[in-house]
């Protein structure tokens, strides 16, 4: 399915599912609502609630992956193409040495967490879903020390 309306997100989005991060059926979620399809339509298209449809609809706007009967689950920090950006920009900064100050991590965090969202709002715009803009803080919530050094352990960098 395209969408009617184009918008230079969904050509990331697009990209993104190309490199196995989205799932086909997210971005045809997604695109029936920006061509017009309410809630209910595509709850009977995809035998989802009301709630999953809205979950879907957010996990794809900030660019995490779901799957039709995935559990709820914790929210991560970054999405997997913002933590591979943020694993690019620690190795640039680290200048080889492969180790960066936590202020530096958190600061590239959050700099790609506002990124996000605001590609996330012009997504839900393009969707007809500003009711779901509210709740985008909750989708991007602030990296904690914990959180810097689980990522730092799976990326094989130093913070």
């Amino acid at each position: 399915m395209q969408p009617r309306t184009r918008i230079p997100e969904f050509a990331e989005l697009e990209n993104y599912k190309n490199l196995g991060l989205l799932t086909q059926m997210q971005l045809d979620l997604l695109y029936r609502r920006v061509n017009g399809e309410s809630y209910q339509q595509i709850r009977n298209v995809y035998s989802i609630s009301k709630t999953t449809v809205a979950r879907a609809i957010m996990r794809t706007a900030t660019c995490r992956s779901w799957t039709k009967g995935q559990s709820g689950g914790g929210m991560t920090h970054l999405s997997l193409p913002d933590e591979m950006q943020f694993k690019k920009l620690v190795q640039e900064m680290a200048d080889d040495l492969n180790c960066i100050t936590t202020s530096m991590a958190i600061a590239v965090c959050t700099e790609l967490q506002n990124r996000r969202l605001k590609f996330a709002a012009r997504v839900l715009i393009a969707a007809r879903c500003p009711h779901l803009l509210a709740k985008l803080d909750d989708y991007c919530p602030s990296p904690s020390r914990g959180w810097l050094n689980h990522i730092a352990t799976r990326l094989s960098i130093r913070i």
